[in-house]
């Protein structure tokens, strides 16, 4: 299973913006050799004194030459229950909808939390 995906692209490691709710911990651009599938897999750690009930992620997409292409927008992490520091999301896979990205970064992110608040976090994020 490990021969599955072949990784393209790493993100720098805890990724983080002021009063954001989430520290990205990690994020890989990774290719489905038994699909052709190109997916991004991300983790989140969270630094949120309220429980997590909701992240929705906005990825723009590069191909080899950095220009940019489709990306994916406003994926949503459901039915939440994240408290502060334990890590979620590494368990998804994100299907990007070019097969011809090579990169990513994150564009914004969007955390709906248990007392009913919404944080929206503008990037870039940095380390």
């Amino acid at each position: 299973m490990a021969d599955r995906f072949e990784r393209l692209f790493e993100l720098p490691s805890n990724l983080y913006s002021a009063k954001s709710p989430v520290i990205v911990s990690a994020g890989a651009l990774l290719k489905d050799t038994q699909t052709g599938n190109i997916v991004v897999q991300l983790k989140y750690q969270s630094v949120s004194s309220a429980t997590i009930k909701v992240l929705c992620v906005d990825i723009a997409a590069y191909d080899v030459g950095g220009n940019e292409i489709q990306g994916k927008k406003n994926y949503q992490y459901l039915d939440l229950a994240i408290k502060s520091g334990q890590a979620f999301g590494s368990n998804k896979a994100i299907v990007m909808p070019d097969v011809t990205t090579r990169s990513f970064t994150i564009r914004s992110l969007c955390v709906v939390l248990s007392d009913g608040s919404t944080v929206s976090v503008l990037l870039p994020l940095e380390k």
